[in-house]
C-alpha cells in the first residue's frame, strides 16, 4: 500500500511532511504505521526530536554544518544497522532546508498533562526496561518521583515539543490522544494516504490520574 512506501513519519520527502513524536502520546503507533521502524527493531527506534531541533538555523552555515553532521551519523547508523548493530534508528537522523520546512505539513498529537506524566510514572513504576537507566530499584511514591525526575526530557511540558523560543507554535496540526483515530483519520486525509486505525503499539499497565 501507499502507506508501506512513506518510509519515515519524522520527515517524509515523498510526502511533505513532518510528525513530531512527543513521548506517551502514541506516536510509537504512529510511526510504526507509517513506516518509520521498518526494518528497524533495536533500541531507539523512534525519533523524539523537537520541532527546535528541526528547523533550520537562520545562520546559512550553521544549517548547513548541522545537516552535514545529521547526513554522517545516518551513514554511520546505516552501517551499524549493515553490520548487525541497530543501536538507533538512522531514520531518525533525516533533515529538511528551510524551505521544505516551510512547505511540509508539520503535525502532532498531545494527551492530557496530567494523564500523560502519570502513565510515563506508571510504565516506570510497572518494571519498564527503563527503570534500571533511570537507577529506578524498586516501587516510589508520585512526588518522589517527580523530585528526582522533573528536569528529565521526556517529563518536558509538550509546548517544548511544538514552540519556538518565543512560544509561537510550529505546527500546522495538533491531534489529540483522546480522539487519536479519529484525529489521525484527518491526517491521512491531508496526506492523501487510505485512512488507518491506528494499533496499540505499547500498551501502558492503564490506571486514572485522578485516583
Amino acid at each position: 500500500s501507499r502507506v508501506r512506501g512513506w518510509g519515515a513519519p519524522m520527515i517524509s520527502h515523498e510526502y511533505k511532511a513532518i510528525f513530531i513524536h512527543i513521548p506517551k502520546c502514541a506516536g510509537t503507533s504512529i510511526e510504526a504505521v507509517l513506516g518509520h521502524h521498518a526494518d528497524f527493531a533495536g533500541y531507539g527506534r523512534q525519533d523524539h526530536r523537537t520541532i527546535r531541533r528541526l528547523k533550520p538555523h537562520p545562520n546559512p552555515v550553521i544549517a548547513s554544518a548541522r545537516r552535514q553532521v545529521c547526513r554522517m551519523r545516518y551513514a554511520s547508523r546505516m552501517a551499524a544497522l549493515r553490520a548487525g548493530f541497530p543501536y538507533a534508528n538512522p531514520r531518525s537522523m533525516l533533515t529538511v532546508t528551510p524551505a521544505q520546512f516551510d512547505a511540509y505539513f508539520k503535525f502532532v498529537f498531545v494527551r492530557n498533562p496530567w494523564d500523560r506524566l502519570y502513565s510515563i510514572y506508571r510504565k516506570l513504576m510497572s518494571g519498564d526496561w527503563k527503570t534500571g537507566e533511570y537507577g529506578i530499584e524498586g516501587p516510589m511514591e508520585f512526588d518522589e518521583f517527580l523530585e528526582r525526575f522533573a528536569a528529565d526530557p521526556q517529563l518536558k511540558p509538550q509546548t517544548a515539543f511544538i514552540c519556538d523560543e518565543d512560544g509561537t507554535v510550529l505546527v500546522d496540526f495538533i491531534g489529540r490522544f483522546e480522539n487519536l483515530n479519529r484525529d489521525f483519520a484527518t491526517v491521512c486525509d491531508r496526506l492523501g494516504l487510505e485512512r488507518i486505525e491506528l494499533p496499540h503499539e505499547i500498551k501502558g499497565p492503564g490506571g486514572d490520574f485522578r485516583a
